[in-house]
């Protein structure tokens, strides 16, 4: 995002997709105008940047996940930055206020001189569970439609999460990842193997996907996880420490053999990371101080701006131990 003739279209998908979330008038205007400031912020501010909408995800209640990303000089004071009327750029100071007072779920991580991202939820029913896990997805650029997709769904007290690539990218793909999906929010779930059991049958009438998909309990210092193709998965520490997740060659709905799951230990600070092929390879996860204490959208997009390779669909998903 470089100059304000854009600004007017990201407020147009703002408001078009809570419209399409089934967000009433008001939440929709509150989309379209944090959305607005975001993007003004950017092209004062950021020298570089983008924003990002998503809806929230199937299984949970209608939300707009709005993320402003740059890479300008970030923010030195942020609680005077976030003060009604303040402004450093000679504007009206609507700016990080209007939006903290519109958000329903508001998250900022920025650094001197590596920019700031700023992420919003519109949607109240949403906002308090999309704290605990969240993620993004950006389509392939030049495209529209994302094959990649996340979800997570609760049962019996313990979260279940789902990050999916169809083979290929856009439309072809987001059928397969929507199958996916479909597969995993119906009926109950009994065990892992039964979950991969239930995406292979679903995918087989597809073109296939790369999935990896996590069961987590409060009552267990434990995640168990299990994932078929090229999607990463790492339990990371507010500190960077982390531990990789093991995922086997193949497609799901294809030939491969059905993965058996694995247990990984998890803390109250921890935060569970997947993403799809889209991102280049995470080799630091302390390249980012601070940041795995914010929120779960947070992480994603931040993620995402810095190691988005930019010629592929690209999905994240963050799941912490507690919410934001």
């Amino acid at each position: 995002m470089t100059d304000r003739s854009q600004v007017g279209f990201a407020r147009r998908q703002a408001e078009r997709i809570a419209v399409e979330s089934g967000l009433s008038d008001d939440d929709a205007a509150r989309a379209a105008l944090i959305t607005v400031e975001a993007a003004t912020n950017i092209i004062r501010h950021g020298q570089a940047g983008s924003i990002l909408l998503n809806p929230a995800p199937p299984g949970a209640a209608p939300a707009v996940l709005i993320v402003a990303a740059d890479t300008g000089p970030g923010i030195a004071d942020l609680e005077t930055a976030l003060a009604d009327g303040h402004s450093s750029a000679g504007g009206m100071g609507g700016g990080l206020g209007a939006i903290r007072r519109m958000s329903d779920w508001l998250d900022i991580y920025t650094r001197p001189g590596r920019g700031a991202v700023v992420a919003a939820i519109v949607g109240e029913g949403a906002s308090d569970s999309l704290a605990r896990a969240c993620g993004m997805l950006a389509p392939m650029p030049g495209l529209t439609v994302c094959g990649d997709g996340w979800d997570v769904r609760r049962q019996d007290g313990a979260l279940w999460a789902l990050m999916c690539d169809g083979l290929g990218h856009g439309e072809k793909a987001a059928v397969s990842t929507e199958a996916a999906i479909e597969a995993f929010q119906r009926d109950s779930l009994s065990s892992m193997t039964d979950l991969i059991g239930r995406l292979d049958a679903a995918l087989r009438r597809h073109r296939g996907a790369a999935a990896l998909v996590a069961r987590l309990s409060p009552d267990e210092a434990k995640i168990q996880a299990a994932g078929v193709g090229n999607i990463t998965g790492a339990i990371v520490d507010p500190d960077g420490r982390v531990q990789r997740l093991v995922s086997q060659g193949g497609v799901i709905g294809g030939e491969a053999r059905a993965p058996s799951p694995l247990d990984y230990d998890w803390g109250e600070e921890s935060v569970l990371v997947m993403a799809t092929d889209g991102l280049r390879t995470v080799h630091d996860f302390a390249a980012w101080p601070g940041l795995f204490r914010h929120g779960p959208l947070t992480i994603a997009a931040t993620i995402y701006r810095d190691l988005a390779r930019g010629s592929d669909d690209t999905g994240l998903l963050a799941v912490k131990a507690r919410a934001a």
